[in-house]
C-alpha cells in the first residue's frame, strides 16, 4: 500500500512537472508571437507610410500629365489645320509637296515635344521632391560616389563657400574631419541602401565667416538626373 502511493506521488510530481514545462514553452512561443506581431505592425506602418508618399507623387504626376494632353491637344489642332490647308492647296493646283513637307514637318514636332516634354518633366519632377532650392532649407545632393552633384545657395556658407565658386565634382566629405566623415558615411550607405531617412548630429563644419559650427544631418534616398543619389538636409 505504501508502495502504491508512493508511485503515485512520483507520478504526480512528473505529472506537475510536464505541465510546468509545457506552461513555460507556451509564454516562450506568447512572447515570440508577440515580438513577431510589434515586427508586423511596424512593416504594415511603413506600408502605410509608402503608400502615402505614393499617392501624393501619383497626383504631382497626373497634374503633368494633364498638362502634357493640353500641349498634345494644340498640337494636334495644329497638325489638323495644316492638313485642311494641303487638302485646299491641292484643290486648287496640286502644289501639296511644301504643306506635305510642313505637315510632316509638324507631326514630328509634334511627337519630338512630346518626347522631350516626358523627359524634362521626369527630371524636373524627381528635381522637385528631391529638393527645394530657396533660402530656409540648407540642401545638397551627393552621388554613389559621395561627390556633389547639386548644392543650393542656402548652404554654400556653412561649408565655406562662395556663391561664386564651383563645387561640381568635389567630394562631401573634404569638408568635414576625418572621424565625423566616418559617421556621416555610415548613415549616407544606410540611407541608401535601405531606403529609410537617416539622422546624424554634431557634425562639425569651417563655415564661410571662420567659425566651427556643429549641424544635424537628415539623409535620405533620392533619384537625380535618372542617377541614384542622396539628398542631406542640414539642420
Amino acid at each position: 500500500m505504501t508502495a502504491l502511493m508512493h508511485k503515485t506521488k512520483r507520478e504526480l510530481v512528473e505529472f506537475i512537472q510536464e505541465i510546468e514545462g509545457n506552461l513555460g514553452q507556451i509564454e516562450e512561443r506568447k512572447t515570440q508571437l508577440e515580438g513577431e506581431k510589434s515586427r508586423l505592425e511596424a512593416a504594415m506602418a511603413g506600408m502605410r507610410k509608402d503608400r502615402a508618399d505614393l499617392e501624393t507623387e501619383v497626383e504631382a504626376l497626373h497634374g503633368k500629365i494633364d498638362r502634357l494632353k493640353i500641349e498634345n491637344e494644340a498640337l494636334i489642332k495644329k497638325a489638323a489645320m495644316l492638313q485642311e490647308k494641303n487638302a485646299v492647296m491641292a484643290r486648287e493646283n496640286g502644289e501639296t509637296a511644301s504643306v506635305r513637307g510642313e505637315l510632316e514637318k509638324a507631326l514630328a514636332e509634334m511627337s519630338n515635344r512630346l518626347e522631350t516634354g516626358e523627359s524634362r518633366y521626369r527630371a524636373q519632377y524627381e528635381l522637385f521632391r528631391s529638393f527645394v532650392d530657396d533660402d530656409l532649407k540648407k540642401i545638397l545632393l551627393i552621388d554613389t560616389a559621395y561627390t556633389i552633384v547639386y548644392i543650393n545657395r542656402a548652404v554654400r556658407p556653412v561649408l565655406g563657400i562662395a556663391d561664386t565658386d564651383p563645387v561640381s565634382g568635389r567630394r562631401f566629405f573634404d569638408f568635414m574631419t576625418f572621424k565625423d566623415a566616418i559617421k556621416v558615411k555610415e548613415k549616407i550607405d544606410k540611407a541608401f541602401l535601405e531606403g529609410e531617412t537617416e539622422k546624424v548630429k554634431n557634425v562639425k563644419f569651417r563655415c564661410e565667416d571662420g567659425m566651427v559650427r556643429e549641424f544635424k544631418l537628415k539623409m535620405s534616398r533620392v533619384r537625380y538626373q535618372e542617377r541614384p543619389s542622396v539628398k542631406i538636409v542640414f539642420k
